[in-house]
């Protein structure tokens, strides 16, 4: 065992176990009872975070006599340091995360530097262990500190996701409208560049004789805010990168069961439409025999129709574009509005009246917050009069 641990080193270890444990219990019971099943990103990066800070309180009692931290003062070798490993688990998932937010794929050019720069990190860290080949970044450039190539390698990777995560929430601010939301993003964008500044920093301390910078001063705010803003709106990481025209909910009877026009650009033809994407449905569930066989997207007008059914109703969306992340609101919209109004889609009447104080425009804004980026002109349930939001 280590000799001694400061308390300055040890207090912000603790201090991670801690929150990390708490978040991603908490997510975890969110996702379990909201069923917001995307909250799994967030319980595997507090969940990876959780355990590299128990690497890391081990790391600093155990790594004079553990041979598993052999190597952690004089490299950042992958077998041999897992307080790295797990760091780089968290920055990967986290890269895959926006990627997934921003483009609902990865990008070929992102992911292609990433897989470039982690290649090469991941066969210079584990072959020092094995070879004793250490490579200096001085070595291979005159003017650099005595650093390692590995090091930079990592910290090349860790400025990419930076880079890409304040690109994705930047951009999730310039949609949104809704103040509240808003405020947040500030905040959160404002952290994240702090992280980038340190993350910059980290870069230059490999040319420069400028010091070392406590990563967990910069990580940890960025870390907490995130925490933080999804806590308050857990259901906005299904803020899809597609504009919303309009959204209808029909029964199988053909009934309009609930409407919204989200663009004030909706043509009256275009609102119109969308039953008849739900009749061909019908129609070719009967010609093949099959009801089960259904068509969940159509090109339209330089846009997508996405169907979603849930039950004996029908969700019907016209988008920019197709998104997973958008067909999954939408069905626990789905799932939200028939909890709520069940009793009365088996009973329609010709109107959705609000139950038990919950309207469903509340459900809509809970559930698909890409709404929240435009107007929402008017919604109607059945033959109900419209009401201006």
């Amino acid at each position: 065992m280590s000799a001694h641990v400061s308390t300055g080193d040890l207090v912000p270890v603790v201090v991670l176990i801690l929150l990390s444990g708490f978040l991603v219990t908490y997510f975890a019971i969110r996702r379990r009872t909201t069923g917001i099943n995307a909250l799994d990103w967030f319980i595997a990066i507090f969940g990876t975070t959780f355990v590299m800070a128990i690497f890391q309180i081990l790391k600093l009692y155990f790594q004079d006599s553990w041979a598993l931290f052999r190597f952690a003062e004089d490299t950042h070798s992958l077998l041999t340091n897992p307080v790295r490993v797990f760091h780089l688990i968290a920055l990967l998932i986290l890269f895959v995360m926006a990627e997934y937010f921003l483009n609902d794929r990865l990008d070929p050019l992102h992911f292609g530097i990433l897989m470039t720069l982690l290649g090469a990190y991941v066969f210079l860290s584990v072959i020092y262990p094995i070879t004793g080949i250490l490579i200096k970044t001085n070595e291979l450039i005159a003017f650099a500190q005595p650093t390692t190539i590995d090091g930079l390698l990592f910290d090349l990777i860790q400025i990419e996701v930076v880079l890409l995560l304040q690109y994705v929430y930047f951009k999730q601010y310039q949609v949104t409208q809704t103040q509240s939301i808003k405020k947040y993003l500030v905040f959160l964008n404002m952290v994240l560049f702090t992280y980038f500044i340190g993350s910059v920093i980290e870069i230059l301390e490999h040319f420069v004789p400028i010091g070392d910078i406590n990563a967990f001063l910069t990580t940890l705010p960025m870390f907490l805010l995130l925490a933080a803003f999804y806590i308050r709106y857990p259901n906005f990481i299904y803020l899809a990168p597609s504009k919303v025209k309009f959204l209808q909910l029909i029964s199988d009877t053909g009934e309009l069961l609930y409407a919204v026009e989200i663009s004030e650009a909706t043509r009256s033809k275009e609102f119109l439409i969308a039953p008849i994407f739900a009749s061909v449905n019908s129609l070719i569930g009967e010609l093949v025999g099959n009801e089960q066989i259904t068509m969940k997207t159509y090109i339209y007008d330089n846009g997508v129709i996405l169907l979603e059914k849930i039950g004996n109703v029908q969700a019907i969306l016209q988008a920019e574009r197709s998104a997973k992340v958008l067909r999954r609101s939408m069905r626990y919209f789905l799932r939200e509005f028939i909890k709520s109004f069940e009793d009365q889609i088996h009973k329609f009447s010709g109107a959705i009246v609000p139950s038990n104080g919950i309207h469903p425009d509340d459900i809509l804004r809970k559930c698909i917050p890409i709404v929240q980026s435009v107007p929402l002109i008017s919604s109607i349930t059945g033959s109900a009069t419209g009401t201006t939001n």
